[in-house]
C-alpha cells in the first residue's frame, strides 16, 4: 500500500547564499576584528515607485548575487557630476575601495542560489558626512582618512549582518544617471531636505550610510543603552568587554510621584559588549540570516520625536532613513525620555495602580489607551483563573489570563494585568519587541522566565546593567495551539500560505526530491543506529550501500510514481549524498571530537565538536509550555571542545540544494521542544546539508528567536478559534492572513485555492499576481453575473463557517489533554485512563515495543450486581472497569507521564482493553525516556540514555523510579478529515480542467507528472448539481440493459435500470433491509462488463469491504483494487490491497491501477496518489451509506466519476456532527437528503424489506415510513425466534414472558420494579455520562436466559444509545462474545435478538435528546430480525411527543411486559 510520507520533507528553495564547507580538519585562523556600522534600510520594488526621476538605474538582483568579491569600486571621476569632489569624499571612496580589497583577500568562495528574477531600486549618491552622522558612529579621528566609516563600529550594531562588504562595489557611479546626479548636486543642502517647488527631495545620501542601512533595524527601548546584540553561546560562555554607554538616553528629570525615582547619569553602568574573539568576522560570513529576514519583515519604522537640538540629536540621521511610504499612523512614536524607575511587584486586590513597581521603565507623561476600569468582582477574577489554571506547575513558567491592558506612547510599552490560577493578579510590561502584537482581554499568556535577566516580569530587549545579558523572558500567546515548526517556517515567507497549510489538504503527486529526501533520512538514522550499537565500527561505502539498498525497497512504488527507477535512485543518492554521509558518521559520530571540526554559523571559526550519543531518531514533542509541536530528524549529545562538556542538541537533515531561513527556524523550535522535554538549556542546534556537504552549529540568538515567537503568536490568532467550542454564529471570523502580494505567489503550490478563496471572500484583496492571470483563475466564478457569485460566496461561507464549528468541537477535546488533569479527564469525558504503571514491556523486534499498563486492583464485587459507585477513584485509591471509558480497541493514543507532566513521551494504537489492563502498541522506548545518565549536570553534562537502545532499568534504583512514575493514556482525536472536507468544499469553486477526450482505460506508459484529467481540476459539474441544484438529466433507455434476475423485485429493478440510463447522478433510497447491497453489486457487475470503471466508496473501512467482499466472486481479481491502509481492511479483501499486488520490482504501475475497473476506497481516503496517477477518471462512483455522509465530505470522491449513484436512506442515522449549532444548522443534512427534497423525481425507493418479522417492521413504519415497508415473503413476515431445545415459557415471570418466541416485541417496563430495587432503576449521570445499573442487571439475566436454551451468543446483540451504559454492559458482558453497541455501530448489522437499553428513568420523567431522534430510534428497531425487547420506563418514553405514534401503536397491540 503506497502512503503519502508522514513527515513531509522536500528539497528547499531559498534565497540564502550558501557557502563551500571549508577543511574541516583545522579551525580557521582568528582575523582582525572588521567593525562595521548598521541601519536600516528599505527598498521598493519597481512598480511602486513614485512619479520623482530615480538618481540610480534599477540593478537586477541576479547582478547582487552574482558579483566577484574581488571586484573593484569604480573610479569617482567616471562618474559625470558637476563640480569637484570634496575631500573627505573622496576619503570615504578610498576606505570602501581598501575595505572591498580586505574583503576580498579575506573572504571564502560563495554560491548563491537562483531565485525569482526581480530588481530592487538603490537610492544613492554620495554625499559628504556631516556632524550628526560623525557623531552618531563615534567617529572621533576625523583625520583618518584611510579608514574612515569603515572601521568605525556603531554602537547599536545588529548581531547578523545582511550583506557582505563584496556587495559595496556593485553600487558605484556605473549604475547611476549622471545627468541626474549632477542636477541634484547641486541642489543639495547639507542636513536638511532639497526643496523643488512645494514638493520635498530626498537628499543625496553617502554610500556608506546606505550600505550601513542594509543589516536592518535594532529597535531599543528608550531605557536600555544602544548596544551590540549578543549571540546565546550554547556550548561556551562568552567573553565580556566593556562597551561605552550612550548618553543621550540618561538625562535626568524631576521625580513626578512617589514611585517613580531619577536616575542619575552617573549611575548608569557602562555598556557591556558581548563577543568572543571568534566571532568578530561574522558579519562577513553571513548575508541572508534569520534576524535580519525576521526584522525586515515584522520591524515596522520608527519615527523619533525630539525637540532637543542638542548635539545628542538624532534627527538628522532619522530623516535620511525616513520613508513616508513604510511609516503608517499606527504606529508607537518613541520620544527622547529620561530613565526613571519604577517598582514592580506583586499586586493586591484592592490596589488602586495596577502597575507594579518593581521595574525599571521610562516614563514621561504616559498617553494611555485602551484604558478600562478593574473590576475586581470575585465572579470575573474566578472565571479568569479556571482559564489560567495548568495542572502540571513548573519552575520559571505562569499560565495567565488578561484582565487589563494599558497601552502607552512614551516609553513605547504595554502594561498588561493579569489573572493567575490562584486568582492573583500579576502585571507584566511589555515592550519591543512584543509590543507588536494586538493583545485582548481574556487572551491566555504564558509568561516563561528566562535566566539572564532578573526581573521576570518585564520582556524588553533591555540589557541587565550589572552583567550586560539581555532580557530572555519570552511570551506565549493563545498557547494552547500547538503550531509546528514547518507551520512557522513557512509562515517566515508567508503567513497566508501557512495557515492555508494547516486549514487544507490538497492531493499532490510524490516528488522524487521529497522522495529521495525521505530515503536519505532514513539512511542517515539506520547509519546512526549502527554506530550506537557499535560505536568502533567504521561505515564503507559497500556498508551504507547495503543499507541503502534494504531501506530503498519500500520506497519502490513512490520512487517509480515520480517516473525514476530504484536503480536510478540509488544512483543519485550513492553519488550525490552517500560520500558526505559517510565522512559525517565515521568523523563526527565518535566520542571523540579530536578531528571533528565543526563551522560556526555567524562567524569564521569553526569548533571542536562530535555526537557522542545518539539520544532519539524521529522525536515526537508536544510541547504545551511554548505552543509547540515538531518532529526532530535526530536528537543527540555533543561532545564539545576540550573539556569534555556533553550538551543536548537537534540534528536538522536537509537534502535540497539550497540553505533557507526557514531551516533556522525549525531549528531554534527544536531547541525550545528539546529544553521543555529534558528540562536542559539547549542553546543551539545542528544542520546537515547532505547534497552541500556541510555539518553546521547554529547558536541560538535571542533576538532571533524573539522575532521567531511573534511570529508563532501571530500565526496562533488565525487558529486559536479552534480550541474552544463555538456555539453559535458568533465567535472570531475565520479570516486569512492578507495576501504579501509579491512574486512569490507565481510559485506557491496554494495560487488556485488563495486566489478562489480571496474572490469568494467579501473582503477581496488585490493579489500579487498580474491582473488577467488573477482573472484566468476565477473568471468563471463571475461568468453568470454577481447575483450566482454571491449565492456561491454564501454557500461556501455558510459550510466553511459549519465546519470550523464542527472542528472546534473535536479539537477542543484535544486540547483538554494538556490543560485537564488524567482523573478529571477520565471521569469528565471518559477520554483518558489514568493513574497507570506499567506492568510489562515486550519488544516486539521490529522498533515496537508492547505495553501493558495496569492500576490497583479493582473493588471485589458480582459481575452481575454492579453497583453505581463502583468507578474510578484515584483519591481513595479504588478502580472501575478501563472498559468504562470511551476508549476502545483499535484507538490512537498518546502516552503521558502523570508524574512529571511530561505529555505524549509515547504514541501508538490499542492493542487490546479490558477490565484491569490496557495493551497499546508503541515504536519508543518510554522506559528510557529522560533517564538521566552518570555524573549528569544539568549545564555542563547532559547525560541522557538513548531510548534506541531497548534498555531496560539497569539498577533496583532505576527500577524504584520507574515503578514510582505514574501514566495517563489519552485518546489521540484527529482532525485530519476536516482539512479534506475544507478542500472538497474549495473545490467546487476552482477552475474546472477542460479534456475534449479521454478514456478511463487507456494505457499510460511511466511518467513523471500527474496525467491530464477532470479531476485534478475544479468539480464544475458538482457545483452546477450541487450548489445551483440543476435538475439532473437521464436517457431515453440504456444502451445495452441485460436482462435482471428473476430475484430482484420491481423497485430494485428500476433502481439498477434508472443507474444504468442517468447522465448526471441518480438516488436510491434503500429501506431496512430492502437489499441495498445486493443492488450495488448488481450494477457494479453490470458495468464491469460494459468495459466501464466504477469507483465503489462509502464513508467507513467495513461499508466499502461489504460490497467489495460481494464482488469478488463476480470481479477478477486483476479488475478490483483496495485502497486504504491494510491494517484497517477485512482479511478476505486483503489481497486485493494495492500493495498486496505489487510485485516488488515492478515499474509498470500505471497499469495496476489504470487497469482496475473497480477501485474501492473511503471517502477520507481520496488523496490516496494512486488515484492522482490513474491516467483517467472512472465512468461512476457508488457511494453507500451516502445519507451518513456530510455533504463537504462526500463531494470528495465524487469528482473523480463522470456520473455518480448516491445509496442510502436519510430516514436512518444522520451524519455524525458533534457541535450543536453546527448540527441544527445545516451540518447534518446529508447531500442524499438536499438531493432528495430538491428533486424528488430522481429517487428511486426500496421499499421490500427481506429482514424483520411483520411485528417489528411495523414499529419502522409507525415511526418513520408511514406504511411503505413491506415484508418480502410470507417467511420473513411470520419468523420468529425459536429455541433449539423446544423449551416452553411458563410465562409466571417477567423473565419467562420477555423471551417468549411468541412474542416477537416485548417493551420491558421496569416503572413498578423501582420500590424494591431501591434505586436501582433511576439513572446515574456521571459528568454528563448516563448509564442505569438496573436495567445492565436486567438484560444480564435476559441474555443468560437465552444462551441457556441454545441461543447461540452471534444470534444476540445489546443495544444502547448512551456510550456509558454500553461501556457498562461490556463490563458485564465480558465473558460472553455479546456485540454490545450503540445504535450508530449496529447500522448496517442485524441480529436474531436485539435487546434496547434506553437507560433514561428518573422523577421528573425527563426523556432528553436522544430518544427524541426518531432517525436513531428507527436503527435501534430495525436491527432484529426476530424478536425486539426493549427495557425502558414506560412513563418516560410516554412523555417523549415525538414518540407519540410509536406509544399508541405498542399500546394497541398490547406489547407492553410490567416487570
Amino acid at each position: 500500500m503506497v502512503s503519502t510520507p508522514k513527515k513531509k520533507r522536500s528539497a528547499s528553495a531559498s534565497m540564502s547564499p550558501l557557502k563551500k564547507d571549508t577543511d574541516p580538519g583545522a579551525p580557521v585562523p582568528k582575523e582582525r576584528n572588521k567593525k562595521k556600522p548598521t541601519k536600516s534600510y528599505q527598498f521598493a520594488p519597481l512598480n511602486r515607485l513614485s512619479s520623482e526621476e530615480p538618481i540610480l538605474k534599477s540593478i537586477p538582483i541576479s547582478r547582487v548575487r552574482n558579483v566577484e568579491p574581488d571586484s573593484t569600486v569604480k573610479n569617482f571621476s567616471k562618474a559625470k557630476t558637476s563640480g569637484k569632489p570634496k575631500p573627505k569624499t573622496k576619503a570615504i571612496i578610498s576606505a570602501t575601495k581598501m575595505r572591498n580589497r580586505r574583503s576580498a583577500e579575506a573572504a571564502p568562495e560563495i554560491r548563491y542560489s537562483d531565485g525569482p528574477s526581480e530588481e530592487v531600486i538603490w537610492r544613492y549618491s554620495p554625499r559628504k558626512i556631516d556632524e550628526q552622522l560623525l557623531h552618531h558612529y563615534n567617529i572621533t579621528n576625523e583625520n583618518d582618512k584611510s579608514e574612515g566609516l569603515a572601521e568605525d563600529r556603531p554602537l547599536n550594531q545588529s548581531s547578523t549582518p545582511l550583506i557582505n562588504d563584496k556587495f559595496k562595489n556593485l553600487i558605484d557611479f556605473e549604475n547611476m544617471d549622471p545627468d541626474m546626479v549632477d542636477k541634484v548636486m547641486r541642489k543639495v543642502v547639507q542636513g536638511s531636505p532639497i526643496k523643488k517647488g512645494e514638493k520635498a527631495v530626498t537628499p543625496m545620501r553617502d554610500i556608506n550610510d546606505i550600505l550601513n542601512d542594509l543589516e536592518g533595524p535594532k529597535l531599543l527601548p528608550p531605557s536600555s543603552p544602544i548596544y551590540t546584540e549578543p549571540i546565546v553561546r550554547d556550548y561556551e560562555q562568552a567573553e565580556k568587554s566593556p562597551e561605552v554607554a550612550s548618553e543621550s538616553l540618561v538625562n535626568a528629570m524631576p521625580n513626578k510621584a512617589n514611585s517613580i525615582k531619577c536616575i542619575p547619569t552617573e549611575e548608569i553602568p557602562p555598556q557591556i559588549e558581548i563577543n568572543s574573539d571568534e566571532d568578530k568576522d561574522e558579519d562577513e560570513d553571513e548575508d541572508d540570516s534569520l534576524i535580519d529576514f525576521l526584522t525586515q519583515r515584522f520591524t515596522k519604522p520608527v519615527i523619533t520625536e525630539n525637540n532637543d537640538s542638542s548635539e545628542e540629536s538624532d534627527d538628522s540621521l532619522m530623516e535620511l532613513l525616513h520613508d513616508d511610504s513604510a511609516v503608517t499612523k499606527s504606529q508607537h512614536q518613541l520620544r527622547k525620555v529620561n530613565r526613571v524607575e519604577v517598582i514592580l511587584g506583586s499586586e493586591d486586590e484592592k490596589a488602586k495602580d495596577p502597575v507594579n513597581l518593581n521595574e525599571k521603565i521610562e516614563y514621561n507623561e504616559p498617553q494611555i489607551k485602551n484604558k478600562a476600569p478593574i473590576t475586581n468582582t470575585d465572579d470575573i477574577s474566578s472565571k479568569l483563573s479556571k482559564m489560567a489554571a495548568f495542572p502540571f506547575p513548573q519552575k520559571g513558567f505562569q499560565r495567565l489570563c488578561i484582565f487589563d491592558i494599558k497601552e502607552m506612547k512614551a516609553p513605547a510599552q504595554i502594561i498588561l494585568t493579569c489573572i493567575n490560577q490562584e486568582g492573583a493578579k500579576v502585571n507584566i510590561i511589555l515592550r519591543e519587541p512584543w509590543i507588536r502584537f494586538t493583545y485582548k482581554k481574556q487572551m491566555i499568556i504564558h509568561l516563561i522566565e528566562g535566566e539572564n535577566f532578573p526581573n521576570k516580569r518585564l520582556l524588553s530587549n533591555d540589557k541587565d546593567p550589572k552583567t550586560g545579558l539581555e532580557n530572555d523572558n519570552l511570551l506565549i500567546v493563545y498557547p494552547d495551539v500547538l503550531l509546528s515548526a514547518t507551520a512557522i517556517g513557512t509562515a517566515m515567507d508567508c503567513e497566508r500560505r501557512a495557515v492555508l497549510s494547516s486549514k487544507l489538504n490538497e492531493p499532490g503527486e510524490y516528488s522524487l526530491a521529497a522522495t529521495l529526501g525521505n530515503i536519505i533520512h532514513e539512511l542517515i538514522q539506520e547509519l546512526l543506529r549502527l554506530k550506537l550499537l557499535e560505536p568502533n565500527q567504521f561505515i564503507s561505502k559497500c556498508l551504507a550501500l547495503e543499507v541503502l539498498d534494504k531501506i530503498i525497497k519500500p520506497f519502490t512504488t513512490e520512487v517509480n510514481m515520480c517516473g525514476e527507477s530504484v536503480k536510478s535512485a540509488v544512483k543519485t543518492v550513492s553519488e550525490e549524498h552517500l560520500p558526505f554521509i559517510i565522512e559525517f558518521v565515521n568523523i563526527y559520530v565518535t566520542q571523540d571530537n579530536a578531528r571533528s571540526w565543526i563551522q560556526v554559523i555567524g562567524s569564521k571559526s569553526k569548533r571542536k565538536l562530535s555526537v557522542s550519543q545518539i539520544i532519539d531518531i524521529e522525536e515526537n514533542i508536544w510541547s504545551a509550555k511554548y505552543g509547540l509541536k515538531g518532529y526532530i530528524d535526530v536528537t543527540v549529545e555533543t561532545n564539545v571542545d576540550s573539556d569534555n562538556k556533553r550538551l543536548m542538541a537537534p540534528i536538522e537533515i536537509k537534502t535540497g540544494k539550497w540553505k533557507s531561513n526557514a531551516h533556522e527556524a525549525q531549528g531554534l523550535i527544536y531547541t525550545l521542544l528539546l529544553q521543555d522535554r529534558y528540562d536542559v538549556p539547549v542553546n543551539a542546534h545542528t544542520m546537515l546539508y547532505t547534497k552541500l556537504k556541510e555539518f553546521s552549529l547554529q547558536p541560538k540568538v535571542l533576538i532571533s528567536l524573539k522575532h521567531l515567537l511573534n511570529l508563532r503568536n501571530k500565526l496562533a490568532t488565525y487558529l486559536q478559534v479552534m480550541n474552544e467550542e463555538m456555539s453559535d454564529w458568533g465567535g472570531s471570523e475565520h479570516d486569512l492572513p492578507l495576501m504579501i502580494q509579491s512574486s512569490k505567489c507565481d510559485q506557491c503550490f496554494h495560487k488556485s485555492s488563495c486566489m478562489v478563496l480571496n474572490k469568494l471572500s467579501e473582503k477581496e484583496q488585490t493579489p500579487g499576481l498580474l491582473k488577467h492571470e488573477y482573472a484566468d483563475l476565477t473568471r468563471h466564478l463571475e461568468a453568470q453575473g454577481s447575483q450566482v457569485l454571491q449565492m456561491y460566496r454564501s454557500f461556501y461561507s455558510k459550510y466553511d463557517r459549519l465546519l470550523m464549528m464542527e472542528e472546534t468541537s473535536v479539537t477542543s477535546i484535544t486540547k483538554d489533554t494538556f490543560l485537564m488533569s488524567g482523573a478529571d479527564r477520565e471521569v469528565q469525558t471518559g477520554h483518558c485512563i489514568s493513574h497507570l504503571k506499567i506492568e510489562n514491556v515486550q519488544d516486539q523486534g521490529n522498533g515496537t515495543y508492547l505495553y501493558t499498563f495496569t492500576r490497583e486492583p479493582k473493588t471485589p464485587g458480582s459481575h452481575v450486581a454492579i453497583t453505581s459507585d463502583q468507578h474510578y477513584n484515584i483519591l481513595n485509591g479504588t478502580s472501575a472497569s478501563m472498559l468504562s471509558t470511551n476508549i476502545n480497541k483499535g484507538d490512537y493514543v498518546m502516552v503521558s507521564n502523570d508524574s512529571s507532566g511530561q505529555l505524549a513521551i509515547g504514541t501508538g494504537y490499542v492493542s487490546e482493553i479490558a477490565d484491569e489492563y490496557i495493551a497499546m502498541i508503541c515504536r519508543r522506548n518510554i522506559l528510557a525516556n529522560n533517564v538521566h545518565g552518570d555524573y549528569f549536570d544539568r549545564d555542563t553534562r547532559q547525560v541522557v540514555r538513548s531510548v534506541l537502545l531497548g534498555q531496560k532499568p539497569q539498577s533496583q534504583q532505576e527500577r524504584g523510579l520507574i515503578n514510582a512514575q505514574r501514566f495517563r493514556i489519552d485518546k489521540n482525536e484527529n482532525a485530519t478529515g476536516f482539512a479534506l472536507a475544507r478542500y472538497n468544499l474549495l473545490n467546487l469553486f476552482l477552475s474546472e480542467i477542460v479534456i475534449e477526450a479521454e478514456s478511463s482505460l487507456s494505457s499510460v506508459p511511466e511518467r513523471s507528472k500527474l496525467p491530464a484529467k477532470r479531476s485534478l481540476g475544479g468539480f464544475g459539474r458538482g457545483r452546477r448539481l450541487i450548489v445551483e441544484l440543476s435538475e439532473p438529466q437521464w436517457a431515453n433507455h440504456a444502451a445495452r440493459m441485460p436482462p435482471l434476475s428473476d430475484k430482484f423485485n420491481e423497485n430494485q429493478k428500476r433502481a439498477i435500470e434508472r443507474s444504468l440510463t442517468c447522465r448526471d447522478y441518480n438516488l436510491i433510497l434503500g429501506m431496512p433491509g430492502t437489499g441495498k447491497t445486493l443492488v450495488i453489486c448488481e450494477l457494479v457487475s453490470i458495468l464491469v462488463n460494459q468495459g466501464k470503471s466504477v469507483l465503489v466508496t462509502s464513508y467507513t473501512n467495513s461499508a466499502v469491504d461489504n460490497i467489495l467482499m460481494k464482488l469478488i466472486p463476480h470481479v477478477p481479481r486483476s479488475k478490483m483494487v483496495r485502497l486504504g491502509s491494510g491494517k484497517r481492511v477485512h482479511d478476505m479483501v486483503k489481497p486485493y490491497c494495492i500493495s498486496e499486488l505489487l510485485d516488488g520490482d515492478n515499474e509498470k504501475l500505471a497499469e495496476i491501477i489504470d487497469f482496475a475497473q473497480v477501485v474501492g476506497v473511503t471517502c477520507l481516503g481520496v488523496n490516496d496518489p494512486w488515484l492522482q496517477i490513474r491516467s483517467g477518471d472512472f465512468d461512476y462512483v457508488i457511494l453507500d451509506e451516502a445519507s451518513q455522509v456530510s455533504l463537504p465530505v462526500a463531494i470528495g470522491p465524487l469528482r473523480f466519476g463522470y456520473k455518480f449513484i448516491l445509496v442510502g436512506d436519510h430516514y436512518q442515522l444522520p451524519p455524525l456532527v458533534k457541535n450543536t449549532f453546527a448540527r441544527d444548522n445545516g451540518l447534518q443534512k446529508s447531500l442524499f437528503e438536499q438531493l432528495c427534497q430538491a428533486h424528488p423525481k430522481s429517487v428511486v425507493e426500496l421499499k421490500i424489506q427481506y429482514r424483520m418479522n411483520a411485528d417489528i417492521m411495523s414499529l419502522s413504519n409507525v415511526l418513520i415510513y408511514d406504511g411503505k415497508l413491506q415484508c418480502g415473503s410470507n417467511k420473513i413476515r411470520n419468523q420468529i425466534l425459536l429455541f433449539p431445545d423446544n423449551h416452553i415459557c411458563s410465562g409466571d415471570t417477567w423473565l419467562q414472558n420477555a423471551i417468549d418466541p411468541t412474542r416477537p416485541v416485548v417493551i420491558l417496563d421496569h416503572d413498578g420494579f423501582e420500590s424494591i430495587s431501591h434505586g436501582q432503576f433511576l439513572e446515574q449521570n456521571d459528568h454528563g455520562q448516563l448509564s442505569n445499573v438496573g436495567e445492565s442487571n436486567v438484560i444480564d439475566e435476559i441474555v443468560r436466559e437465552l444462551l441457556s436454551h441454545g441461543i447461540e451468543p452471534h444470534q444476540v446483540g445489546v443495544m444502547s444509545l448512551y456510550k456509558a451504559q454500553m461501556a457498562l454492559l461490556r463490563l458485564t458482558f465480558e465473558d460472553l462474545s455479546i456485540d454490545v453497541l450503540t445504535a450508530d455501530q449496529f447500522q448496517g448489522r442485524d441480529k436474531d435478538c436485539i435487546i434496547v437499553s434506553m437507560v433514561r428513568s428518573n422523577p421528573e420523567q425527563a426523556s432528553g435528546v436522544l430518544l427524541q431522534d426518531l432517525r436513531r430510534m428507527n436503527v435501534a428497531m430495525s436491527r432484529a430480525k426476530k424478536k425486539l425487547i426493549v427495557v425502558c420506563s414506560w412513563k418516560c418514553i410516554s412523555r417523549v411527543r415525538t414518540l407519540k405514534p410509536f406509544v399508541e401503536h405498542v399500546s394497541k397491540n398490547d406489547w407492553v411486559l410490567k416487570m
